[in-house]
């Protein structure tokens, strides 16, 4: 388990977990998430997710894309 803060309009370096499931979960801002498959097909699939959304790639055969950006907005609490 790991946990990352992304500034505002950051991107991930492609990466790949061939063994592996990737879980995540939006706590705040906006997260665009891409994956790449990595069988024959090479499907490309994406989504946005906001707060308190989560994405799980489910098949370890999946690699993440360079497409996480993520796009917050904070709020300072006096």
């Amino acid at each position: 388990m790991a946990r990352m803060d992304y500034a505002p309009y950051r991107i991930t370096p492609p990466h790949t977990h061939p063994r592996a499931t990737e879980i995540l979960t939006v706590l705040e801002g906006t997260l665009y998430v891409g994956f790449v498959t990595s069988n024959p097909e090479n499907r490309h699939t994406t989504k946005v997710l906001k707060r308190v959304m989560s994405l799980s790639s489910l098949k370890a055969s999946f690699i993440s894309n360079a497409m996480l950006v993520m796009a917050r907005q904070w709020q300072l609490q006096p």
